[in-house]
């Protein structure tokens, strides 16, 4: 009877003893849109149980990624040896967002997000401010990448289309001399967002156009309005909204007719293309 009651007391204060000999190592708090949390023990191959605090503990080992839900803040208990040591981090699992305007040669991108992190932008191909001007005319592609301090990426592509400038012309004037001025010369401009299998116009806008212009839109192919759109200009610059927001194949041909007292003054033609800007004519 004797040496069992001694066994018993060996195995009671043995315990805490052990206990007291455990080390945990939690990395401090940290940002991350994947938490894979690295968990230093000492002595090797000490029982881990891990869990969001509040939540019941179960076996783990270091590299464990707990189950969470929405972006925020978290804190983690990993119990080892009879103690629990806490732990933090922050999830954030959402990307940038990026916000794009222009003007008729102007653009910029801007990026928004709970952790900043970069934002890089070309203009066709090449590296390029995030706001600038494009000078040549014609169908120009940007394109912006934003990363955040996660490591959350996104990205936007769009098209930037330069109208030719106005003409001036010279007149002779009736008792001879010359006297200049500069002609009006409706011009077409559009932004768009383009894929292999279809277009969407964000706008498409006519410029320089003499009010009471009659302006009439048709549209063949897929994702066209099932009527032709019929506009009467009000002011020199009128946005052709009708077209806008739809999604259209390659191959579809739009045709804008301005006519002035019953006669013709000038016919755009855009086609849609895949991969590319839709080409205007």
């Amino acid at each position: 009877m004797r040496l069992v009651i001694a066994a018993f007391l060996l195995l009671v204060f043995a315990s805490p003893a052990a206990a007291r000999d455990v080390t945990v190592t939690l990395p401090a708090r940290f940002l991350t849109n994947d938490p894979a949390i690295a968990i230093g023990v000492d002595p090797p191959g000490t029982p881990l149980k891990c869990a969001i605090t509040g939540q019941t503990p179960a076996d783990c080992v270091s590299g464990w990624r707990p189950a969470v839900g929405a972006d925020g803040d978290y804190s983690y208990d990993v119990v080892a040896g009879g103690f629990t040591f806490v732990g933090h981090f922050t999830l954030d699992r959402t990307a940038p967002a990026i916000a794009f305007t222009a003007g008729a040669a102007d653009y910029s991108f801007a990026a928004t997000d709970a952790h900043p992190g970069t934002l890089e932008c070309t203009v066709d191909g090449a590296a390029a401010p995030c706001s600038g001007t494009v000078a040549v005319p014609g169908d120009h592609t940007l394109a912006a990448r934003a990363v955040d301090a996660a490591g959350n990426a996104s990205t936007d592509t769009r098209t930037l289309t330069l109208a030719q400038p106005q003409v001036t012309h010279v007149d002779a004037k009736p008792e001879g001399g010359v006297l200049s001025t500069t002609a009006s010369s409706p011009s077409a401009k559009l932004t768009s967002t383009h894929t292999r299998r279809w277009t969407r116009l964000r706008s498409l806008t006519l410029s320089d156009v003499e009010i009471g212009t009659a302006i009439k839109a048709t549209c063949k192919g897929r994702g066209c309005p099932k009527r032709a759109l019929r506009l009467t200009a009000a002011k020199t610059s009128v946005s052709v909204a009708g077209l806008t927001g739809r999604k259209l194949t390659p191959g579809t041909v739009i045709k804008i007719t301005l006519s002035a007292k019953g006669k013709v003054t000038r016919t755009f033609t855009i086609k849609i293309r895949a991969t590319r800007a839709p080409q205007i004519s």
